[in-house]
């Protein structure tokens, strides 16, 4: 035992006499303190090499005691000490004989792993003073160097996460007594920045300073909660210098109690402020149309729902207007930047109506619904809706051009017509698609239903009609008054119904118009005519100009040239065939750049008649300026000769300005001679109607000719 306390006094001391070998009585001795102090005893010889080394059981990563013997340390670490500067000094100090403290050394392990260690040392010479080699210990750091690498790790994976996302990273506390307080143990500059505080602040006991105030008492309870409950805490809040709330911060914290009873919260604070206003915005836009700002069809109904209850048990009524905007006219007409003008000053004008108007909505893009509260006077209640309608569709004025909206606008009264929100939402609806007049307001009936089911099966029917070519032209000669000459003729769309008959225009006309099946009517017909035009030239006949009636909305169609042109190709004839016929309303209604296409096609040889003269109002200026090369006078006139004066004065009147400016006229509907005869005498050029004869099928008019 004595001599195991020299020798432990030895190892403390470096002393200079030992052998460089322990005697073998030692050893025990010896193994026991490196076994107590986990460590590992070492010695070398002269040239540096181990000759002992023995590793304590608790070393962990044991690497056996003869890998070393025989060998240098930079040997056994697979150093070059010429290469490399550490092992370089390192090996100088062995060389000057100095003793050394906490070198550290990774030695590989015969698994692969490696096994570091940090050693220290003292050299050993005998009694004459020669050198014998060093002696020394070593302890295995392993874990340590693992440990610290993996803190670093950490740190660097904080510090990025920090470096690139708006967040802080925080502990925050409460003890037993209540006191709050709160470390930030790393935060993102522009947050620091944002909330008014330093980037590098280590401590802050008044996290509530840069919160908003109405947000502060939500945080203290759900905090409470959070300590009683020791579930995690989610909190969003506004934040900003003195709680201007300029940024949201939504911090996510997990708590736990600390063995002094304090509740401590490590978490996470994220930069939300954009992803918030993306909430914000898409919770807007779940109540609200994006283009206009009003109310959209969800969040009307839900509203009307409430106001039809409150309502209900007040026996109130509801008035629902539901207008159509009449898109197909107003968009060719203003272009597509004029239209979401015109729709922008629409909701405008809607969203500030007052008076009687509860609420409004976009229900869809070209439907707006106005909910009004009358009294329960019947009257009162169609005044209002008209009154309401007037100030709808009242001029706009859109890049210095007065604009008139054109709508279809449907009226539905709660509960007299529906017993709930979407009830009455549905039959205003249905309502604006029965109109047939724009801008006036048609009631819903009891009757509508049936009739919009019977416009429905005459759409479908005459869908169906126009592809399978069930629909062509009849041809009503135009004949001259002088000479009885027939100097044109106009084709009257007809109808070969597998069930009815034969049906004339008037039974499907407007149905088309409403239906937007007008368009695919005015090709088929213009195609229908060509093809006629052609088959009589080829069998010898010299046909007079066909007129064609167009719709407004084909008139108006950026496409209508190209189909004009192209199918006139198409059949080989010349413009000079044709002459579109088109009402006086819809040549009034005209675009400059549509009338710039009417200009181009008659330029090309095409003529045009104004149909229907007389019922427009024109005016001298306008009638001037009217590209047209003749007139037809709307058979309402010609049926008031002999028992309507005004009639004659009309007539008189549309022959001296039309033969004053080179055009002809031609009068509609003539039946009786006497009509014929005072036509001639008041200088009409031309008549058409039943007098001359009656429509003919193509090769009626064909023999006829």
């Amino acid at each position: 035992m004595a001599e195991n306390e020299h020798l432990r006094a030895q190892f403390a001391h470096g002393g200079t006499t030992l052998p460089a070998r322990v005697p073998a009585d030692a050893l025990s001795a010896l193994a026991e303190v490196v076994e107590l102090g986990a460590i590992s005893y070492w010695e070398t010889d002269a040239d540096l090499r181990y000759t002992m080394n023995l590793s304590s059981s608790g070393s962990g990563h044991r690497i056996p005691d003869e890998a070393f013997v025989g060998r240098t340390r930079w040997e056994i670490a697979g150093a070059d000490p010429d290469s490399d500067a550490r092992w370089g000094e390192h090996r100088a100090v062995l060389l000057q004989r100095r003793p050394f403290r906490n070198f550290s050394l990774a030695i590989p392990h015969r698994d692969g792993r490696v096994v570091h260690w940090l050693s220290s040392g003292d050299p050993v010479f005998d009694g004459d003073g020669k050198f014998l080699g060093y002696r020394g210990v070593a302890r295995n750091v392993t874990d340590l160097v693992g440990a610290r690498a993996d803190a670093e790790r950490g740190r660097e994976m904080i510090e990025s996460i920090v470096g690139h996302l708006p967040c802080m990273i925080f502990r925050r506390r409460v003890d037993a007594a209540g006191k709050f307080s709160y470390d930030f143990l790393r935060i993102h500059p522009h947050i620091a920045e944002s909330l008014g505080i330093p980037a590098t602040q280590g401590a802050s006991s008044d996290v509530v300073g840069f919160m908003s105030q109405d947000d502060r008492d939500r945080f203290f309870a759900a905090l409470e909660r959070s300590r009683r409950t020791l579930a995690p805490m989610t909190f969003e809040y506004r934040g900003g210098p003195g709680g201007t709330g300029d940024i949201w911060i939504r911090s996510i914290a997990v708590p736990r109690t600390l063995a002094d009873g304090d509740t401590v919260w490590d978490g996470i604070a994220l930069e939300v402020t954009e992803s918030r206003s993306l909430s914000e915005r898409l919770d807007y836009l779940a109540l609200h149309d994006e283009e206009t700002g009003l109310a959209n069809r969800r969040s009307f109904i839900d509203r009307l729902r409430q106001s039809l209850r409150s309502r209900n048990r007040a026996r109130h009524h509801t008035l629902l207007l539901v207008a159509r905007l009449m898109p197909e006219r107003l968009a060719v007409a203003l272009g597509g930047g004029g239209f979401r003008s015109l729709v922008r000053l629409l909701a405008s004008r809607i969203g500030e109506m007052n008076g009687h108007v509860a609420f409004t909505a976009r229900l869809t893009d070209d439907q707006f619904a106005i909910c009004l509260y009358p009294h329960a006077d019947a009257d009162e209640i169609v005044d209002l809706a008209r009154s309401t309608a007037e100030q709808l569709t009242a001029a706009l004025v859109i890049d210095g051009e007065q604009v008139m909206p054109a709508f279809h606008i449907g009226a539905a009264v709660h509960p007299v017509d529906a017993p709930d929100a979407e009830a009455i939402i549905d039959h205003a609806v249905a309502a604006a698609a029965a109109g047939r007049h724009i801008n006036e307001v048609t009631f819903y009936s009891r009757d509508l239903e049936q009739r919009i089911a019977e416009a429905y099966r005459l759409e479908t029917e005459l869908r169906a009609a126009l592809l399978r070519g069930e629909i062509g032209p009849h041809y009503q000669p135009i004949v001259a008054l002088d000479s009885g000459a027939i100097e044109g003729a106009e084709a009257l769309a007809r109808w070969s119904h597998p069930e009815r008959g034969l049906l004339a225009a008037f039974a499907f006309i407007d149905e088309a118009e409403h239906s937007a099946l007008v368009a695919m009517l005015d090709s088929l017909m213009m195609d229908r005519v060509c093809a006629d035009i052609a088959t009589w030239r080829r069998a010898g006949a010299n046909p007079p100009p066909i007129s064609v009636n167009v719709s407004a909305s084909s008139l108006g169609a950026e496409t209508f040239r190209t189909m004009v042109e192209e199918t006139l190709e198409r059949h080989g004839l010349e413009p000079g065939a044709l002459r579109l016929e088109v009402t006086e309303t819809s040549v009034l209604a005209l675009e400059p750049a549509v009338r710039e296409t009417i200009v181009a096609l008659r330029r090309s040889g095409m003529t045009l008649a104004i149909d229907d003269f007389g019922t427009g109002y024109s005016t001298l200026a306008t009638f001037v300026s009217l590209p047209a090369d003749c007139v037809k006078i709307d058979k309402s006139f010609v049926d008031g000769i002999g028992h309507q004066p005004e009639s004659i004065v009309v007539i008189e009147a549309v022959c001296a300005m039309a033969h004053a400016v080179g055009r002809r006229v031609v009068a509609e509907g003539v039946e009786r001679a006497e009509q014929r005869a005072i036509l001639a005498q008041m200088g009409c050029d031309a008549m058409q109607g039943h007098l001359a004869s009656l429509p003919l099928p193509p090769e009626a008019f064909a023999a006829l000719l």
